[in-house]
C-alpha cells in the first residue's frame, strides 16, 4: 500500500504559488527525509498531507485517503510537531499533562484518561528522554527539553505517521541522534512512517530511507546516496552553498 501520494501538485497562497508541480510518493513503512532552504514551501507540503491545505491543481492521497476530504481520519492517523509550538509559557502545565494531550485530543469526548494512556505517556517520555519531568512544569523547561516534551506528545498516540517540522532544531546534537535512533527503532518495530523536515542533512543520510530537495519544486527524490550530493544541493540552495566535506 501507498504511504503518501503527491501528484501533480501546485498550491498557491494569496495568489503566490508555493508548491509548484510536485509529484512523488512512498510506500507505507517509510522514513522521509526534506530538505530546502528557507521559504521553499516545506512546511506547506506537510500542511497539504494534513488537509490544512488545499491544491489548487493536482491530488493527495495518505494512506489511500484524500486528506481534504477526509481530513479527520488522516489526522487520527498522524502525529505532527510543528515548526513552531504555541502553548502559553503563562499555563502552569505538568509535561504529563501536555503529553497527554496528544491521545486525548484524538479522542471523541468524554476524553477521561484510562490506564493505558498513561503507560503510553511514560513511554513516549521514555523515547525521548524526558522520564523523571512527568512533574515538572513545562514553562520551567529549556527549549530543548520543551521540544523533546513536544515530539513525545505526538508519539504518544502511537501515530502511523510521525511529522517533524524541524521538530529537532533545538535539541542539540547529541540529543537529535538519540531521539532519531528511538524514532528509527519504532519505524522498524512497529512500523511508524517518519517525514522529518530538517536543515540536519547529516541526519537525513544517516537515519532516513528517502531523500527529497525541495525549492517550491522538487530538485531530487531518491536514496539519501543518490539526492544529497553536491550538484544537487547547489541547485536547490543556490550556487554560493558551502558544502562540507563530512556530515
Amino acid at each position: 500500500m501507498m504511504g503518501v501520494e503527491f501528484d501533480s501538485v501546485t498550491v498557491r497562497v494569496g495568489g503566490k504559488t508555493i508548491l509548484e508541480d510536485v509529484s512523488f510518493s512512498v510506500e507505507d513503512s517509510f522514513s522521509l527525509g526534506i530538505a530546502g532552504p528557507n521559504g521553499a514551501g516545506k512546511t506547506t507540503l506537510l500542511k497539504t498531507i494534513l488537509g490544512f491545505v488545499k491544491p489548487f491543481r493536482g491530488s493527495v492521497r495518505v494512506f489511500g485517503l484524500d486528506p481534504v476530504k477526509e481530513g479527520n481520519r488522516v489526522r487520527r492517523m498522524v502525529g505532527y510537531v510543528p515548526q513552531h509550538e504555541r502553548i502559553s509559557r503563562s499555563v502552569p502545565l505538568p509535561v504529563r499533562e501536555v503529553v497527554l494531550m496528544g491521545r486525548l485530543v484524538k479522542r471523541p469526548p468524554p476524553r477521561t484518561p484510562r490506564p493505558e494512556d498513561f503507560e503510553a505517556v511514560e513511554e513516549a517520555l521514555r523515547c525521548v528522554g524526558m522520564e523523571g519531568f512527568e512533574e515538572s512544569l513545562f514553562s520551567s523547561l529549556s527549549g530543548g527539553q520543551q521540544q523533546r516534551v513536544l515530539v513525545a506528545r505526538a508519539l504518544a498516540s502511537n501515530p502511523r505517521l510521525l511529522m517533524l517540522d524541524e521538530g529537532l532544531a533545538s535539541v542539540d546534537v547529541d540529543g537529535r541522534l538519540e531521539i532519531m535512533e528511538h524514532l528509527i527503532r519504532c519505524h522498524k518495530v512497529r512500523g511508524m512512517n517518519i517525514i522529518i523536515v530538517t536543515h540536519d542533512l547529516g541526519l537525513i543520510s544517516r537515519y532516513c530511507d528517502m531523500a527529497l530537495l525541495l525549492n517550491r519544486r522538487i530538485y531530487a527524490f531518491g536514496q539519501p546516496s543518490e539526492v544529497l550530493r553536491p550538484e544537487t544541493l547547489r541547485k536547490t540552495y543556490g550556487p554560493s552553498l558551502a558544502i562540507a566535506d563530512h556530515w
